[in-house]
């Protein structure tokens, strides 16, 4: 009994060792700090290499597949596929949506903003020009009053001189028409007869009126191109949204695999069948990547054959700011055929 509890021993601590791998992992899974990840994943290589140590106490016919447990739970600690790096994959991801939902807002408000500074600027150079044009208005009241009182005058004084129908008749029509245009009638026509201060005043009325017709034509035309400019506003946002979602759309339907990289060479977009077509992880994508990063990655997954990495990644480099066309066979055995287009501030690969 005695030797098969020291037996039991080693064992029992292994088991001790598993349980407390396991509980490292499930805390993995689920920590929200990524250098809370790091000391877990610490702790867990040195939790395994104990393991191990303490798997040389087993029996021998039980030690291998043991052991092949072991390597087993390791892929779950180092790798690409670990749960340390699907998680901290995973946090970069949620902090990145949440970085593009608060640009996204913050742009929103901006388009907000800047259409509501557009509506009320429109809104103030319409109220400043309607008070213009009462101002010119009761400017040409008080201009037509003081031209009715002077008038009034003159006739007075000089009707011991100049008395007769004719001379009263068109004193009445000029005082009368002024009345009429100081009233808002803009129709009202002045006849100019003769060449003497009554004929003058007529000439003055008459400019006068059409002065004011002009005005109200300004007015009136200021209000519509207001209008106009608050409908061309409304209609260019629809166009702009709809454009873009036609374009989305295609880019994203295109039977080509497409890949645009910016002027800085940095990887802008790409659609479906460029990732179907090449079979790029999710995870690659994940992170901003340079023209430099795309061809060497390629390269050291063996896409352009037996070469060296930095080498195809050289001539690439070279070749980016010429257009080119190739055809080369993937390791599947599909032949691709590849157009290099470079465009102003842009490159397609």
């Amino acid at each position: 009994m005695i030797a098969d509890l020291l037996a039991a021993g080693p064992v029992q601590k292994v088991q001790q060792r598993a349980s407390d791998a396991a509980d490292t992992l499930v805390q993995a899974s689920v920590s929200d700090q990524k250098q809370r990840l790091l000391i877990l994943a610490f702790q867990l290589r040195r939790t395994l290499g104990e393991i191990e140590k303490g798997a040389q106490a087993l029996d021998p016919k039980l030690r291998p597949q043991f052991l092949v447990q072991v390597d087993k739970l390791r892929t779950l600690v180092d790798g690409p596929n670990s749960i340390f790096q699907l998680r901290q994959h995973e946090l970069d991801l949620i902090a990145d949506a949440r970085r593009l939902l608060a640009e996204n807002a913050n742009l929103s408000t901006q388009l907000t903003t800047a259409a509501e500074q557009l509506v009320e600027a429109t809104k103030q150079e319409v109220r400043a020009s309607t008070g213009s044009a009462l101002r010119v208005q009761r400017m040409s009241t008080e201009a037509i009053t003081v031209l009715v009182a002077l008038s009034l005058l003159t006739s007075i004084l000089i009707v011991w001189r100049y008395v007769g129908r004719h001379i009263v008749r068109r004193l009445n029509l000029l005082s009368g028409a002024m009345f009429e245009i100081a009233g808002g009638g803009r129709t009202t026509t002045v006849p100019v007869t003769g060449r003497d201060e009554i004929a003058a005043m007529e000439r003055a009325v008459e400019v006068f009126r059409q002065n004011a017709v002009e005005r109200d034509l300004l007015l009136a035309e200021r209000a519509e191109a207001a209008e106009r400019l608050e409908q061309l506003v409304e209609e260019r946002t629809a166009e702009l949204g709809r454009q873009q979602a036609v374009l989305h759309v295609t880019f994203n339907n295109m039977g080509d695999g497409v890949v645009r990289f910016d002027e800085e060479r940095r990887l802008a977009a790409w659609n479906r069948n460029f990732v179907e077509i090449l079979d790029l992880p999710d995870w690659f994508l994940a992170e901003p990547r340079s023209y430099d990063d795309c061809v060497r990655y390629l390269a050291e997954r063996g896409e352009f054959g037996a070469v060296d990495p930095e080498a195809e990644t050289r001539r690439f480099a070279e070749n980016a700011g010429h257009q080119w066309t190739a055809e080369r066979t993937r390791p599947d055995g599909r032949v691709l055929e590849v157009r290099h287009n470079p465009v102003p501030a842009a490159a397609l690969f």
